[in-house]
């Protein structure tokens, strides 16, 4: 029996990287995407890096071709999308443009992916497909997105110890790409998806450097910063549960399998 195939896009660095080698370890045949594949192709488990950019349709259609090219089939079981544009600029300075190019990135971005991976996706299973296929879709989110949490650390708090989460874009692009999941899962549960949205933690990594920052200087903060290993092995666990599970699910949790609150 073959084994399971899957695709990160956005495998650059950090968390997408990482996920690369535990997928290969888990047992899946990964491939990932990058805006510059050479730069991380000799250190990659994965069988092939394409080059793609969230912001491109036209480099994520190729890239998906490239994977069906580079199988000799274009049978794919789980897609992973991590990329994302970070950042907390306050609304009362940031430009449009700039707005813009959080949501581009952030939301369009991987829904861009899904379409390009998406008839892939569905010769992972059924009539025609390959037998055992996943057919499952795995969004990259964060604790940011939840509007309560962010209301209520807004309304309680004096502005000198109010957590990152309130300030700027990322949150509401994190929001707007879990109503994203919602509304793929409403469009493809007849189908058999699995839609899984995952919150990697607070993660050491370049991305996130800011964040930590932040974070640390309050001193009682309640999130933890976490290794890139721990947040990609408890990933990886998330996927592999989800599709053990039989049927279709939407599933919103963090990287240690919990659920959490919309």
């Amino acid at each position: 029996m073959s084994k399971p195939t899957a695709v990160v896009v956005g495998a650059s660095r950090g968390i997408g990287q990482a996920l690369l080698s535990k997928l290969s370890e888990a047992g899946y045949e990964t491939y990932g995407t990058a805006r510059n594949p050479d730069s991380i192709a000799h250190s990659s488990s994965a069988k092939a890096i394409f080059r793609a950019d969230l912001t491109d349709a036209t480099s994520l259609s190729a890239a998906a071709a490239s994977f069906a090219g580079a199988r000799g089939a274009a049978a794919l079981d789980v897609l992973v999308v991590c990329g994302a544009t970070a950042g907390d600029e306050p609304y009362l300075d940031i430009t449009p443009d700039r707005l813009l190019d959080f949501y581009n990135t952030n939301v369009v971005g991987p829904l861009r992916a899904v379409h390009a991976f998406l008839p892939s996706l569905r010769q992972g299973q059924g009539d025609g497909g390959r037998e055992g296929g996943q057919r499952t879709i795995v969004l990259l989110t964060s604790l940011a997105s939840n509007v309560g949490m962010r209301a209520s650390n807004a309304l309680t708090q004096p502005p000198e110890k109010r957590l990152p989460i309130s300030t700027g874009p990322y949150g509401g692009t994190k929001a707007a790409l879990n109503k994203l999941g919602i509304g793929l899962f409403s469009e493809l549960e007849r189908e058999g998806f699995r839609i899984v949205l995952v919150h990697p933690g607070l993660v050491n990594t370049d991305m996130a450097q800011a964040m930590i920052a932040r974070v640390r200087a309050r001193g009682d903060c309640p999130w933890t910063v976490i290794e890139v290993d721990e947040s990609t092995e408890g990933i990886v666990k998330v996927i592999k549960d989800a599709t053990g599970h039989e049927g279709p699910l939407l599933w919103y949790r963090d990287w240690k399998g919990n659920d959490l609150p919309w």
